[in-house]
């Protein structure tokens, strides 16, 4: 909980930390978090859109089966809290990251999760810690 309260953290998890969970079958932990009502995810629907993107890609079906890449968007959408960020000029050295700031921003987030070095680079935005999972892994032991 954050800070000693009854408030869960909330964060954004890039795509490309979704997608590694999916092909390293390491949901379990998250998914712990998630149900203690530890933390909230948020998103937005770029990222939903993305995530269906790179989920239908070939190379990646032969990692993820088109039933776990559906029964984990469904999961996904149930789980997520969904705003609708603004979006303004780029944030980051890498435009298309720009839409997870926003999100971060408008939802307000504790943690933007990732491995992008263009978006980890930046280490914080607002109020929010961009950081690695296995920091992130470590922030919630010790939380």
């Amino acid at each position: 909980m954050k800070n000693g309260n009854n408030e869960p953290n909330r964060l954004v998890i890039d795509t490309n930390i979704w997608i590694s969970f999916l092909i390293g079958k390491r949901l379990s932990g998250l998914h712990r978090h998630i149900d203690s009502g530890r933390i909230k995810i948020v998103t937005c629907e770029a990222q939903l859109r993305e995530l269906v993107d790179v989920l239908n890609r070939l190379r990646i079906r032969k990692y993820i089966p088109a039933e776990q890449a559906e029964e984990f968007l469904d999961l996904f959408c149930e789980a997520a809290l969904f705003v609708k960020p603004e979006q303004g000029p780029s944030l980051c050295r890498d435009p298309k990251d720009d839409y997870l700031l926003y999100t971060a921003l408008a939802a307000q987030t504790d943690y933007l999760v990732s491995g992008d070095d263009d978006l980890l680079s930046l280490r914080n935005i607002g109020g929010t810690r961009i950081i690695s999972f296995t920091d992130f892994e470590a922030a919630m032991k010790l939380a």
